[in-house]
């Protein structure tokens, strides 16, 4: 299975320079060697789109650890910091609920640690319309798709998405080799798989390939953590048993604000925590003083 790591990169807007993407400097040591800056164009419409932390449809690891009133934000930057320009175009007969803004997608794959499954696809294309069609329409892909990834559908027969600058420097940053394209990466930017083209005969496989996808990001994902251990971040559960991956970063009195480990911030009663970790903060607090 190929994998690309693409680089962690944070994105700074100026009113007057433009957009411009640039390496978080805590993980530019890690970066591989085909990982590079991209430039984005100044292309805001209405700032980003924040999805609800508290929607019960929405099966959030944050959510649960948060008091009734507790605050959470979904903090900007990122691999992608992208407007709220979403597609006119229908989603054709499929029934899995893809999301039809970039932004909507990355922040939903932050707070999930969902991966995404992007689908890059044409009306102009026989072999998009063969997919969508055929493969994207059966159970077992909408199932696999709606338990496991964070979907994102991006059409370039719309016009709209054609012309918009910040959709042509979204396929000029992640290539999609002709339509169809899935690709599969995690909320960071790295890239797990793509599959390029599509024949009938290619449905089983496909699937195939999109379930072990799934694996793989369990996998890489449970290796990024390993080495976030080192940065302070931690495993902190709730009164509830509610397990969330996250670096304690500021400490007010009573109240814990948290960076989870894909960029979301939240904050947080400490008496909500549980007694191991109240009693490790307060651990801290003595060493710190007596250092």
């Amino acid at each position: 299975m190929r994998y690309l790591q693409v680089s962690m990169v944070i994105l700074t807007c100026f009113a007057v320079s433009g957009c411009v993407l640039n390496p978080i400097p805590s993980v530019r040591a890690s970066l591989q060697k085909k990982s590079r800056a991209v430039s984005i164009p100044n292309e805001r419409v209405g700032g980003l789109m924040k999805p609800e932390l508290m929607d019960s449809n929405m099966a959030l690891p944050v959510d649960a650890i948060l008091p009734e009133n507790g605050t959470a934000t979904v903090a900007e930057g990122g691999l992608f910091d992208f407007s709220t320009v979403t597609q006119s175009s229908a989603q054709g007969t499929s029934r899995v609920a893809w999301k039809q803004s970039v932004t909507e997608a990355i922040d939903q794959a932050r707070l999930t640690g969902k991966p995404i499954l992007i689908f890059f696809t044409s009306q102009h294309s026989a072999p998009s319309m063969a997919m969508e069609k055929t493969m994207v329409l059966t159970k077992n892909f909408r199932v696999l798709v709606e338990e496991n990834y964070i979907p994102l559908r991006v059409d370039y027969s719309d016009m709209d998405t054609q012309r918009s600058e910040f959709y042509k420097s979204f396929k000029e940053q992640m290539k999609p080799r002709g339509y169809p394209t899935l690709l599969v990466i995690l909320p960071d930017g790295a890239e797990i798989m793509r599959l390029t083209g599509y024949k009938t005969e290619y449905q089983e496989n496909n699937i195939k390939r999109l379930q072990q996808a799934v694996e793989q990001s369990k996998k890489t994902a449970e290796q990024r953590r390993s080495k976030m251990l080192k940065e302070g971040y931690r495993l902190w559960t709730n009164k509830k048993d509610v397990d969330v991956f996250a670096k304690l970063t500021k400490l007010d009195a009573n109240m814990g604000t948290f960076t989870g480990e894909w960029g979301n911030t939240f904050t947080t009663f400490i008496t909500r925590l549980s007694d191991k970790d109240q009693a490790w903060i307060e651990e801290q607090k003595r060493l710190r003083q007596g250092s």
